[in-house]
C-alpha cells in the first residue's frame, strides 16, 4: 500500500497590508514632501521677522533645502546684521552654482532692490570659489542699469567671475565716466583685477588719476602701483600726481613711482 505525502495548503493571497504597502509608499513620500514645503513656507515667515540670531540660524537651515530656499537667502544677503549677511552667503555657497540661475533671473527684475541684491550675491558667491562665468552677459547689462547702486554691484561683482569677465574691459572703462564716484572707484578696482596687463586699462587708470573725486584718484595709484612695472606708461600721470591736493593721493602715487621704476642693482643678480 503506497503511502502518499498530504500536499500541504496551498498558499492564500497576500496580507492585504503588503499588496498595499508598495503603492501606499510613493504616497507617504509625496505627502511628506508636501507638509516638508508647507513647513519651510511657515519657517520663512516666522523668521523674516525675528531677531538677528533666528535669521542667522534660519539662513543655515534653508541652505539645506537647495535652489528653493535662494529667493529669501538672497534676500538675508542685505540683511542689516553682519552675522546674517554672512550666514545667507554660506548657504547660497553651499546651495552652489544651482543658486546662480535664480540670482540671474533676479538681475533682471523691476526691482531695483532686487537687483542690488542679486549682484551682490553673486559677488559673494564669486568671492568664495563659486562658478558664476553664466552671470558674466546679464552683469555687464546690468553696466547700464539706470540704479547706480545696481551698476556699483555688478561691476564688483566681474572681479570674480572669471576670465570672461574681461570681455567686459571696454563697458567698464566706459563706467570711469559714471555719475556715481562709487560707480567709478569699483570700475577702477575691477579693471585692474581682471585685465592688469592691457595697453587700455593701463591708460584708463593713469586718466583716473585725474578723477574730481579724491577717493578714485586714490584708488588708481593704488591699482598701479599694484601693477608695477607693466604700468609704465602711467609714469607721467603719476608724477603729475605727486602734487595732488590730497596726501593720500600724493604718497601712494610716489609708492607707485618707485615700484614701477625701481630696478635691480646689479650687484644682486645672479
Amino acid at each position: 500500500m503506497s503511502h502518499t505525502t498530504p500536499a500541504g495548503p496551498e498558499p492564500g493571497p497576500l496580507p492585504a497590508t503588503k499588496l498595499s504597502s508598495g503603492k501606499s509608499r510613493p504616497r507617504r513620500h509625496r505627502l511628506a514632501k508636501v507638509v516638508a514645503v508647507l513647513l519651510a513656507l511657515c519657517f520663512v515667515g516666522w523668521l523674516l521677522f525675528q531677531a538677528g540670531f533666528v535669521r542667522e540660524a534660519g539662513c543655515h537651515l534653508l541652505g539645506r533645502l537647495g535652489p528653493p530656499a535662494v529667493p529669501v537667502l538672497r534676500r538675508a544677503v542685505d540683511d542689516e546684521n553682519h552675522l546674517v549677511m554672512q550666514a545667507a552667503t554660506a548657504a547660497l555657497a553651499r546651495i552652489g552654482p544651482a543658486a546662480v540661475p535664480s540670482l540671474v533671473r533676479s538681475l533682471h527684475d523691476d526691482s531695483p532692490t532686487v537687483r542690488r541684491q542679486a549682484a551682490r550675491a553673486l559677488t559673494n558667491l564669486g568671492a568664495r570659489g563659486i562658478d558664476t562665468s553664466p552671470a558674466v552677459p546679464p552683469l555687464v547689462e546690468a553696466l547700464g542699469d539706470p540704479d547706480h547702486e545696481v551698476r556699483e554691484r555688478a561691476v564688483r561683482a566681474l572681479v570674480y567671475a572669471g576670465p570672461t569677465a574681461k570681455s567686459a574691459t571696454p563697458k567698464i572703462v566706459r563706467l570711469l565716466a559714471d555719475p556715481a564716484p562709487n560707480v567709478r572707484k569699483e570700475a577702477v578696482e575691477t579693471l585692474w583685477r581682471t585685465g592688469a596687463s592691457d595697453p587700455t586699462v593701463i591708460s584708463a587708470l593713469a586718466a583716473a588719476l585725474r578723477d574730481a573725486d579724491a577717493r578714485v584718484r586714490l584708488e588708481a595709484a593704488e591699482a598701479l602701483c599694484r601693477i608695477g612695472p607693466p604700468a609704465r606708461d602711467a609714469v607721467p600721470a603719476l608724477t603729475e600726481a605727486l602734487g595732488d591736493s590730497d596726501e593720500r593721493v600724493r604718497k601712494e602715487a610716489e609708492e607707485a613711482l618707485g615700484r614701477i621704476t625701481r630696478t635691480e642693482p646689479s650687484g644682486d643678480r645672479k
